[in-house]
């Protein structure tokens, strides 16, 4: 964000984009929660958004639907001898990620995995001896009792990925002149990853400077 401001980017956070209005094929202004942003001829909107969000702005467009949660468990774990990224076979996490003192442990497509309908505490309790697994495994100490956690779970964390929703991915360019898309639920042959978006805000950037 320090980079954004330095060349003259001005950031309006915590204000969501309530209403699009358009006029003439064109995005004419966007409605905040305190007033219209008007848009001048030269401007344009790259509407980076998942694709449920997207959607109920845009409901002229067909885009996929949201898709299964994912859950991470983030432990305090300062001593820990763990590389950057684990991958993980034969329990219910796919991924652990050591960033300095706090080890996080991530189950992909939480819904229907072993952890789906679980507690909180029981859910806790079975990834933390996942990640005891993997601890004792690198030759590192596991503590005697488990360090503080915290467990998160986001719902929608990825668009809809079965054929129905891939169907429905949307191109970059959009029927109005001013506006493009971007996210990984963009069309653009990879799946929901950190790569997709990134190629997807490229596309979309290039997009608008061809016109």
């Amino acid at each position: 964000m320090a980079l954004l401001a330095r060349r003259g980017v001005a950031l309006r956070l915590r204000a969501a984009v309530r209403i699009i209005r358009f006029h003439n094929g064109r995005y004419s202004a966007l409605l905040l929660p305190n007033g219209p942003l008007a848009v001048g001829d030269s401007d344009a909107v790259i509407l980076a958004l998942p694709s449920q969000v997207a959607a109920a702005l845009l409901a002229e467009l067909t885009l996929p639907g949201p898709g299964q949660s994912i859950m991470n468990a983030h432990f305090g774990l300062p001593h820990s001898n763990l590389p950057s990224i684990l991958r993980m076979l034969g329990g219910s996490a796919q991924w652990v990620f050591r960033r300095g003192d706090v080890v996080s442990i991530t189950v992909s497509a939480a819904d229907t995995s072993a952890r789906a309908g679980l507690d909180r505490d029981t859910a806790v309790a079975t990834l933390w001896c996942e990640t005891a697994r993997v601890l004792f495994a690198h030759g590192g100490k596991v503590p005697d009792v488990m360090p503080p956690v915290r467990l998160l779970q986001e719902r929608a964390a990825t668009f809809d990925q079965s054929t129905v929703g891939a169907s429905r991915r949307h191109g970059t360019r959009t029927r109005w002149s001013n506006m493009v898309l971007a996210g990984d639920h963009v069309a653009t042959g990879l799946l929901a990853t950190l790569e997709g978006a990134v190629i997807s805000g490229e596309r979309a950037l290039d997009t608008w400077r061809a016109g």
